[in-house]
């Protein structure tokens, strides 16, 4: 009499069916991970070297951790070629489930982080948003002095503490030193000529006239920010407006500009 064939034991499953679902899983997983690869390779950025942008690390570092899921499943589809332990697709599921949530937390700093490029516009634009609170508060307390250019927004410097006073710095402004000592204080930003500043204190001056932006170097022609140019109004409100002449001549910042918002602008 033929012994009959012995079943499989409870907590086996055949492993065919489970195996070739992972492994369709895995090449998937492969072929989305190589395209956010070549997304992450190819982003642009305002940085020389390739891929050192926030974004574009954000996908390859995505692109790594879904390889890495990929490669978890396509060995689960080949671990057990004939039988397959129920236990081991919750495990492949739990591994996978942790590198994708690893994955989303990398993506958000590096998206937040300073290697993005609207990080420094950002920090740009709060520095300035800073300085107009106070120079309206100082301006409504009668406190202001009649001064040309940063030396108008430094004359603020002794309301703020050490820690603080890198908020007179641009985070792209390549002459910028690490840090603002109380005995030197460098300003990124431009500020009003002494008639506008007189203006300012008086309260003759409107509110939508441009009282700071960033210095754009020397000659007011080096762009900080590629978006744009960070400028603060009279009226404490700070905005990103988009550089260029209205005739279309290159953008310049200070006297000799061709866009009349920024001729009263001067270091």
């Amino acid at each position: 009499m033929a012994t009959p064939p012995k079943s499989a034991p409870a907590d086996r499953v055949p492993g065919s069916w489970a195996a070739a679902r992972y492994g369709r899983t895995g090449l998937v997983l492969l072929a989305i991970a190589s395209g956010l690869a070549l997304a992450g390779w190819a982003w642009p950025s305002e940085e020389p070297a390739p891929a050192s942008s926030g974004p574009a690390l954000a996908l390859l570092a995505m692109a790594g951790l879904l390889s890495a899921c990929a490669i978890v499943f396509l060995v689960s589809a080949f671990v057990g070629p004939r039988w397959f332990p129920r236990r081991t697709p919750h495990r492949v599921f739990c591994v996978s489930l942790l590198l994708l949530f690893g994955g989303v937390f990398v993506a958000l700093a590096l998206l937040e982080g300073p290697a993005h490029p609207v990080y420094p516009l950002l920090t740009c634009q709060n520095n300035l948003r800073q300085i107009g609170g106070l120079l309206v508060a100082e301006h409504a307390a009668g406190r202001l002095r009649v001064l040309g250019g940063a030396a108008f927004l430094t004359q603020l410097a002794p309301l703020v503490i050490d820690e603080d006073l890198k908020v007179f710095l641009c985070p792209k402004d390549p002459g910028a030193p690490g840090a603002n000592t109380r005995d030197r204080i460098h300003c990124s930003y431009r500020g009003p000529d002494l008639e506008t500043a007189r203006r300012f204190v008086d309260g003759t001056l409107p509110k939508d006239a441009i009282l700071a932006c960033d210095a754009c170097g020397d000659d007011g022609t080096v762009p900080y920010h590629e978006p744009g140019l960070c400028v603060m109004f009279a009226s404490g409100k700070v905005e990103c407006l988009k550089r260029g002449a209205p005739n279309g001549a290159p953008a310049k910042v200070g006297p000799g500009s061709l866009d009349p918002r920024f001729i009263h602008l001067v270091r």
